[in-house]
């Protein structure tokens, strides 16, 4: 059974308690980015552009209709392609979760950004 609350001070300090909780509860920090990408969903192709990124998911841009819990594939030049399903979507935006592990494609950006810096690709067994 719930604890009565008994002050309106005990009762603020909750709130603020569950709100910090629920902050933010992304396993993974999210860096911006503008990366082009092609999303795949429902057997058609759209161009799109990733806003933010994450070794778990990407909120990306794109001019087709997704539901929560769509497939869909997004490929780019720096990771070549991900799968993802679709957690939210709302108006021209989707939050996905990508289906490989993080670490993963965690792995998958340092050796895309060693290349990018002219350097040989990394090695995933050391990441």
């Amino acid at each position: 059974m719930l604890d009565q609350i008994t002050s309106i001070k005990e009762l603020i300090e909750r709130i603020n308690a569950f709100r910090a909780q629920m902050t933010d509860r992304r396993r993974f920090g999210r860096q911006e980015v503008l990366w082009a990408a092609t999303v795949e969903i429902r057997g058609k192709r759209c161009e799109g552009l990733i806003v933010d990124f994450s070794p778990g998911g990407a909120r990306i841009r794109f001019d087709a209709e997704a539901e929560s819990g769509d497939e869909v594939i997004v490929v780019m030049d720096q990771l070549d392609e991900l799968g993802a399903k679709v957690i939210w979507q709302y108006d021209g935006e989707a939050g996905v979760h990508f289906v490989m592990a993080p670490e993963e494609v965690a792995a998958r950006v340092k050796a895309a950004q060693a290349l990018d810096q002219g350097g040989p690709p990394a090695d995933p067994a050391k990441t």
